[in-house]
């Protein structure tokens, strides 16, 4: 037994340990720490959350880290930001702003899809609601589902069968119990998870006690409960890994259960056996002396101990010691009722067995008093219980509604997502056939260009050929006087069918290279236009000036030279630039061609007047204009 707890004993050191290293990890400036994107964000949100005291400091700390958490897509930082702001602002007090961090963790739930961030979620909503049994219960249940989808979070589960057997217990239901026992004892056989069992005989401990006080005359229940609770101290120290501090706490409840059971038993070996337990049950306790609850047990019993013993001093101490740890305020008061019933009742006892009725009589006074401010405040929080119960039942129906409004929203905007799809699609589809319908006529009528410039050829060929003919007639009657006469005309016609057949030649190549060059025009147009027609083009320019400028004289005179422009003039402006001129440049050249002023073409297009003097710097050399003025260029190309 002594090495048993030398062992527990350095394993309690070396957890300390450890939490004293991560705690001085921590920088000098928590902002500091918050503003070091070096280290992950999900580190910096569980320091701040577990590690870190939960003060103002923190809670400013928690509140950057949301806003960077708001910038990843994944929300389950946004969660743990959440669920950490929720538990810190309830411990400095800001319990009006925790209920809203309340409802934000509601709200990114369905959010998340990794299970283990959602049951972590439920499960800490239990444990923010664990004095409103009913809620507590529904969020513990809910966390259940997601925990079992991956094996690593059978502790936590076991530890939730735990909580959810406590609140059975405080509901008197001793089937459902009993049932959340039969888990436990199957994770622990099953799943070989040792912290199970030792939940497993507390909660079968707990189930015997309750019915023995229920019954004082049965003894037997009594004495079962005894048992189990050893059992469960015996499984624990089986337990060869690092325990948790809920167990640790568990395991403290028990040797506090032993020892008041002892106590109760009022034997003389009983009662010192009751005071080594009760000393187990504080060194158990984590985060003493922060632990008011382990510190009030302790005190009580060892009064009460004390008090059998007839020890009246040592009683008398441990009942001002109780009195002392006991919380002072109005509001903690209320949280503490039965706990300052017991110490006056021990107070009074004390007195009474020292002979001092006076001081018996004025603890008495205080109980009594005590008793009625209970009454008032369980009263007052009946009817505060059932406005909460309103509101909080009022707030799941909006956020049900809402998200029910949330999910049509989405349906009809995948809806209008589809349609629009189509619809572009059509209308690309639309576009392209149109384009390919052109193309194909244009090559008609190329091919038909070709075949009249071929036939009209021919034709001129046969009138050479009949024209030789009679000259080769006339050569046969004309005399030798005329022959050679005859022959140098007949060489300069000639020559002049070389030269006719030349020009013929240029010209079906001159129209080749017109089509060629046309064709890739055309080409490059449409690539400028982003495959849009021109007439979409000018028709986004008209729905430009009139946004921008409005509908005053100017505008008017603007739209009506707009109606001058057509596809053959934007061609030849790129003619002119051979190509050189980007879409944003024919924007630029449409301005200037309806007579725009400089200064509402900056405000067309959102620019500094600089940037468009630069611009038309740029048009009158891409557009090969040397001295040229560049508004009589662009007049010349405006129709009267």
């Amino acid at each position: 037994m002594l090495k048993k707890g030398l062992f527990i004993i350095l394993l309690f050191s070396c957890i300390i340990l450890s939490l004293a290293q991560k705690q001085t990890a921590l920088p000098d400036s928590i902002i500091v720490f918050v503003a070091d994107k070096q280290i992950p964000l999900n580190e910096r949100i569980e320091l701040l959350a577990e590690i870190y005291p939960r003060t103002k400091e923190s809670v400013e700390g928690l509140r950057r880290l949301l806003n960077e958490a708001r910038e990843y897509p994944d929300k389950k930082y946004m969660l743990r930001a959440y669920r950490a702001l929720m538990f810190h602002l309830r411990t400095i007090g800001n319990q009006k702003e925790s209920s809203l961090y309340v409802d934000s963790v509601l709200l990114y739930i369905d959010k998340v899809s990794d299970p283990t961030e959602i049951g972590m979620a439920y499960y800490q909503l239990g444990t923010y609601h664990s004095r409103d049994y009913s809620t507590a219960h529904s969020y513990r249940y809910k966390a259940i589902p997601y925990f079992e989808k991956s094996p690593e979070n059978r502790y936590r589960i076991a530890e939730i069968y735990y909580h959810i057997a406590a609140d059975y217990n405080v509901f008197k239901d001793y089937d459902n119990m009993k049932e959340m026992e039969v888990k436990l004892f199957e994770l622990s056989f099953k799943c070989n998870v040792q912290e199970a069992l030792v939940w497993a005989y507390s909660v079968k401990s707990a189930c015997y006690r309750s019915q023995y006080e229920l019954d004082k005359s049965a003894i037997a229940m009594r004495d079962l409960s005894i048992f189990y609770e050893q059992k469960a101290i015996e499984a624990f120290e089986k337990i060869k890994h690092s325990p948790s501090e809920k167990l640790y706490q568990t395991i403290s409840d028990n040797y506090q259960s032993l020892a008041f059971a002892l106590l109760l038993q009022g034997t003389q070996d009983g009662l010192e056996k009751s005071l080594e337990y009760i000393e187990k049950s504080l060194f158990y306790a984590p985060d003493v002396p922060e632990n008011i609850y382990a510190q009030i047990g302790y005190h009580n019993i060892r009064g009460n101990i004390f008090l059998k013993q007839g020890k009246l001093k040592e009683a008398e101490k441990e009942a001002l010691a109780l009195l002392d740890v006991l919380p002072k305020d109005a509001d903690a008061v209320a949280d503490f009722p039965e706990e300052y019933r017991k110490t006056y009742e021990l107070l009074s006892e004390v007195a009474e067995a020292k002979g001092n009725y006076k001081e018996a009589l004025k603890y008495n006074r205080l109980l009594n008093e005590h008793l009625k401010t209970i009454f008032d405040s369980e009263r007052y929080e009946a009817i505060e219980n059932v406005k909460t119960q309103y509101e909080v039942s009022k707030k799941e129906d909006e956020i049900a509604q809402l998200i029910e409004i949330n999910h049509y929203q989405k349906r009809i905007s995948y809806l209008y997502l589809i349609l629009g799809i189509l619809f572009v699609s059509g209308l690309l589809f639309f576009i392209y056939s149109l384009l390919l319908k052109r193309k194909n006529v244009i090559a008609q009528l190329q091919i038909a260009q070709l075949e009249k410039d071929e036939a009209e050829a021919q034709i001129s060929l046969k009138e050479e050929i009949l024209k030789r003919s009679e000259l080769e007639k006339y050569e046969a009657l004309l005399n030798i006087h005329f022959k050679e006469q005859e022959l140098t005309e007949q060489e300069q016609a000639l020559k002049s069918l070389l030269l006719q057949k030349e020009e013929l030649e240029e010209q079906i190549l001159k129209q080749a290279k017109k089509l060629e060059k046309f064709e890739t025009h055309l080409e490059q147009i449409q690539t400028k236009f982003n495959s849009r027609s021109i007439s979409g083009f000018l028709e986004e320019m008209k729905q430009l000036i009139r946004s921008k400028l409005g509908n005053n004289n100017h505008t008017k005179m603007y739209l009506q030279n707009m109606d001058k422009i057509d596809d053959a003039l934007l061609f030849q402006i790129d003619t002119q630039s051979e190509g050189k001129l980007a879409l944003v440049h024919l924007r630029y050249c449409v301005c200037f061609i309806i007579g725009m002023s400089i200064k509402d073409v900056a405000d067309c297009f959102s620019v500094e007047v600089s940037s468009v003097h630069t611009t038309r710097h740029r048009l009158k050399q891409r557009l090969n204009l040397d001295k040229e003025d560049l508004d009589i260029y662009f007049k010349s190309l405006l129709p009267k």
